[in-house]
């Protein structure tokens, strides 16, 4: 008898998968090629301001690099500082403790990002991108008992 070895199929397969299905961007199970194209691709860094944390696609403090999308099964600094900002400036629930955001968007990030979209007037759909971008605010610090977030005033389209 030849011996049958079993594949299984992961989250973390998929996400390698989509990966490189995307030259190296992690998209999201409802973000299209076309509309990761569009938003200029996924966001994989942060651009620290005056105005707070606020994802991006590179270091530099640009308008072209505040152009990009997050989505669940997007990883890493960018969803980071989404992050700090659903639990500092909304005080909604990101699945990991209240200050030490997991840097995963999952479900719950989803969810509360959803939340927010509603309160902020954008479309539901639980994907941070320009329309989401221009509206909500960011967490910027913590200072005297208290955490300050602002407004990006750099608007993207």
């Amino acid at each position: 008898m030849i011996p049958v070895r079993r594949i299984s199929i992961t989250a973390a397969s998929v996400v390698a998968v989509s990966c490189i299905a995307f030259g190296g961007q992690t998209l999201g199970p409802n973000v299209t090629k076309a509309e990761a194209a569009q938003s200029g691709a996924s966001c994989n860094n942060q651009i620290i301001t005056t105005s707070g944390q606020i994802p991006s696609k590179g270091s530099a403090n640009t308008q072209a690099n505040r152009n990009c999308l997050l989505a669940q099964g997007n990883y890493g600094t960018a969803v980071f500082a989404l992050q700090l900002s659903i639990g500092y400036c909304y005080g909604l629930s990101t699945g990991s403790p209240p200050g030490r955001p997991d840097a995963i968007f999952g479900g719950v990030t989803k969810a509360s990002l959803k939340t927010i979209q509603g309160r902020i007037g954008t479309g539901q759909d639980g994907v941070y991108g320009n329309n989401t971008h221009n509206k909500m605010q960011f967490w910027q610090r913590y200072q005297n008992g208290r955490h300050y977030c602002y407004l990006d005033p750099t608007k993207v389209s």
